[in-house]
């Protein structure tokens, strides 16, 4: 059987550190950092991050989410081939939707890119939410903190985001999470806590709900 769960939300919200939480404290499971778990995403997510490295200007934000859109294909391949238990730290869809707003891309036609493939349906889908103050807080005492590719971008950019993500978990863009995961399997986390305390809310969570 394969089950997949997904920790989605913005940087330092504490995906990734729960992400690997989970993985040592469910024996057997496989962890997955989204775009990138593929050896497509990979190649990927090199274009993306280092395009000057390949003779390319910066990518159009409609093109990475067509290129992020091949990842999933393949990303659902590998879950659906590899038995066990799967934790993802972001799903592209959620990502994609957010980010891709964010830089400027309208909703439908994100839509459009997100129903090129037939979707691999999540058994739970973790949203994190988590204040401005707080995101600011982590990513100044991070040590060589950044937001990844986007650790660029102006301060609009990055409060677009935060207020997207708060958005969907008040109940926004449910036909995006339609496609992908049944409403009653997600969860909105309070990533505001400390790390402890959220993993141990998801361990719980995944226990009653016959998971683990």
């Amino acid at each position: 059987m394969n089950d997949l769960i997904v920790l989605e939300g913005p940087d330092f919200s504490g995906k990734s550190t729960i992400g690997r939480i989970l993985n040592e404290h469910i024996p057997g499971s496989y962890l997955h950092s989204n775009p990138g778990s593929t050896p497509y995403g990979q190649y990927i997510r090199r274009i993306v991050k280092n395009h000057y490295e390949f003779g390319l200007p910066k990518l159009d934000p409609l093109i990475e989410q067509m290129l992020n859109a091949t990842d999933n294909y393949a990303f659902t391949k590998l879950v659906r081939d590899t038995p066990g238990f799967h934790i993802a730290d972001r799903s592209n869809y959620i990502s994609g939707l957010v980010y891709g707003i964010a830089s400027g891309l309208y909703y439908n036609d994100l839509v459009k890119i997100f129903t090129l493939f037939e979707p691999l349906r999540l058994n739970k889908l973790y949203i994190f939410k988590i204040s401005k103050d707080t995101w600011k807080q982590r990513r100044a005492t991070r040590v060589n903190a950044k937001a990844d590719r986007f650790d660029d971008e102006t301060d609009t950019f990055h409060d677009e985001v935060l207020s997207l993500y708060n958005i969907i978990t008040e109940g926004c863009y449910r036909e995006i999470l339609d496609i992908f995961v049944d409403i009653e399997n997600v969860v909105v986390v309070d990533a505001n806590k400390e790390i402890s305390e959220i993993s141990r809310f998801i361990i719980d969570d995944l226990a009653d709900s016959g998971l683990l």
